[in-house]
């Protein structure tokens, strides 16, 4: 095991001390999902659009902030934008797995106290969309 994979058990919720740390659970979720896709062992899918509009306290919790690092380590390109009726709308691209994966990450997070509902809908990707940030528009 190599010191760097040593320090990344540390600050996870592997360690001991760190079992209930909810932030550092996510963290090292998103490192197992990014290491299994560098090593190709993700499921081959096609290339899915998919739009959620998050209702419930979602704006002013920092829920576009996390979402977007949630997004970036995944490999998805989109963006995160708060609605004037307080929903935030999450567009995203990606293999339809990872998207599956995002999405539970998302709900899985401490985000998932703040979402009262959610509206899904899948279509086919676009592509135009180089990397996932936050839209202020």
């Amino acid at each position: 095991m190599t010191n760097r994979r040593k320090r990344f058990l540390f600050a996870t919720s592997e360690h001991p001390r760190n079992k209930t740390h909810p932030f550092l659970h996510l963290l090292y979720l998103c490192y197992r999902l990014v290491f299994r896709y560098k090593r190709g062992m993700s499921s081959g899918g096609s290339i899915k659009r998919l739009q959620v509009n998050f209702s419930g306290r979602v704006q002013g919790v920092g829920f576009r902030y996390t979402v977007c690092r949630i997004a970036e380590p995944l490999g998805i390109t989109g963006y995160v934008r708060n609605l004037f009726n307080g929903e935030v709308e999450v567009i995203a691209e990606g293999v339809e797995q990872e998207l599956v994966d995002f999405l539970g990450l998302i709900r899985n997070s401490h985000l998932g106290r703040y979402i009262a509902g959610e509206n899904l809908r899948w279509t086919a990707a676009l592509g135009k969309h180089k990397q996932f940030r936050i839209s202020y528009s």
